[in-house]
């Protein structure tokens, strides 16, 4: 039986101060810089890709970060069965 640790809101600057230190750059630049593709994404014309991205729970007009991040992080580790210490 695989066990999955699920990611919930309290994780995100831990997430989010590795994901910076992988790209080199500050948790708040991180932080910005997903704003941002969430932003582009939202406003996209595909009605494949808002479809898709409007599946996210969020409790505003578009996911906020830590909601994208919670789901991407959560949807991820269902799928591969991992375990993680977040």
């Amino acid at each position: 039986m695989w066990t999955v640790r699920l990611v919930n809101l309290e994780s995100i600057e831990k997430i989010l101060k590795k994901m910076a230190k992988q790209y080199g750059v500050t948790p708040a630049e991180m932080r910005e810089d997903i704003s941002i593709m969430i932003e582009a994404v939202m406003l996209s014309d595909d009605p494949k890709i808002t479809h898709m991205w409007s599946q996210i729970p969020h409790s505003g007009k578009w996911p906020t970060v830590d909601e994208f991040i919670c789901f991407y992080a959560n949807s991820t580790l269902a799928k591969s069965h991992t375990y993680t210490d977040y």
